[in-house]
């Protein structure tokens, strides 16, 4: 295995030329955190020169623009915040996040406003053009692809953000453009993802779950150096009565509604509660459904066989004020189940090195790996929420968070 550490840092030229510079000095310690729930990636790394510590902080000086790689891959266009000196002064901490910390960190025009219909590219154009991003990309396919160094899924997007549009509202003092941008494209089910090499552009994409695996965790096995499963199911209920408002703004409509089983063939989630895994955890051991589907009704008697005498009933009773329309109300349900059905298997490992062994694939966020571990009795694909790259004395590992497809819904 190797342990050299396997980080690239190329800076920005110099100010007024095209120049770009490659650091090829000694770099101690480096962590590279890429969270798909989360804004931006933050990174954070050691580098050294006894000779000239001065030189240092006039190279890796705050606002400085920086572009970070793992074993070839672009895994980082970003800036410098911070730089410390650390021990004797010979060696200068640095750290940073991605160029989307720029609209995270930036206040959205009070002055914004956004008539009905308005098509949601062209809204978070208007919130993020005055930050230098004057195109938007629909799917993660080439930013997964700069990431691994492969091609793991070829397929188009599941929808076009393009095709969505957006209720009459306005932007309001104090609100972050990122913040901004985010409540327009979540209410209608994406994210803001990085561009790949690209500053002056954003991704608009949904998680792709329909991915085949990239990689491969096996434990017992020579990649896994530790690794915990977490199974919870205490805030995942058994059925769902979802209400929102129904028409604009004032308009006095009929309420919205839906109601289902969280188990049940017709859930939004039915293709996530399949898994082998939680039709054990409903089923009673003489294999009969032990948990309560329907809303029960006061003084109405529930006839239906279940698998013990106390079946499992837990209702959730949800409410969207700002849905406008069944589309809308239906999504929400299905992120606030998703949200809870999460936490029914998250695992957790860490890896030797940075790319799979197998594929030869850096890893990734939004990419799908096969977990066989025998230990923990996990085997199923699992998405990759989080990735966090680490090097130094020890040599470089991966910590992976990974959770069921489909798990995670905006």
């Amino acid at each position: 295995m190797d342990e050299e550490p396997r980080l690239t840092i190329e800076l920005d030229g110099v100010e007024g030329t095209d120049e770009r510079r490659f650091f090829d000095g000694i770099i101690t310690q480096y962590e590279i955190d890429s969270d798909y729930l989360l804004s931006t990636d933050g990174w954070s790394f050691t580098v050294y020169d006894d000779e000239d510590p001065g030189a240092l902080r006039r190279k890796f000086h705050p606002l400085r623009g920086i572009k970070l790689y793992i074993d070839g891959n672009l895994q980082v266009v970003g800036r410098i915040d911070k730089i410390s000196g650390a021990g004797d002064g010979s060696a200068l901490n640095v750290s940073g996040r991605d160029y989307i910390a720029d609209i995270v960190d930036g206040g959205a025009d009070p002055a914004l406003r956004f008539a009905a219909a308005t098509d949601i590219g062209d809204a978070v154009l208007s919130v993020v053009q005055p930050f230098g991003i004057v195109t938007l990309l629909g799917g993660f396919n080439l930013t997964r692809n700069i990431l691994t160094g492969k091609r793991p899924y070829f397929g188009p997007p599941g929808r076009d953000f393009k095709t969505a549009k957006l209720d009459e509202f306005k932007a309001s003092a104090g609100m972050g453009a990122y913040e901004l941008a985010n409540k327009i494209v979540a209410r209608h089910g994406y994210t803001i993802q990085p561009a790949g090499t690209d500053r002056s552009a954003l991704v608009i994409a949904e998680p792709e779950f329909r991915q085949d695996p990239l990689y491969e965790i096996v434990r017992p096995g020579n990649l896994v150096l530790s690794a915990t499963a977490s199974r919870d199911y205490s805030s995942v209920p058994t059925c769902v009565v979802a209400t929102g408002a129904g028409g604009k703004t004032g308009a006095k409509l009929a309420r919205l509604r839906a109601e289902f089983g969280v188990f049940a063939a017709d859930s939004p989630a039915a293709e996530l509660v399949s898994t082998p895994e939680i039709q054990r955890s409903i089923t009673s051991a003489n294999n009969i459904l032990d948990v309560v589907e329907a809303r029960r009704k006061p003084g109405k008697p529930d006839t239906t066989t279940y698998g013990t005498d106390w079946p499992l009933y837990r209702p959730m009773f949800y409410e969207d004020t700002e849905s406008r329309n069944q589309e809308q109300l239906d999504r929400g349900a299905r992120r606030m189940l998703a949200e809870r059905l999460r936490s029914t298997l998250v695992y957790d490992c860490t890896v030797h090195g940075h790319t799979d062994p197998k594929s030869g694939a850096t890893w990734a966020v939004d990419t799908i790996a096969m977990v066989r571990d025998a230990i923990e009795d996990v085997a199923e694909p699992m998405w990759i929420q989080q990735r966090t790259f680490s090097g130094g004395s020890s040599g470089p590992t991966t910590r992976l968070r990974l959770i069921r497809p489909g798990s995670y819904v905006l």
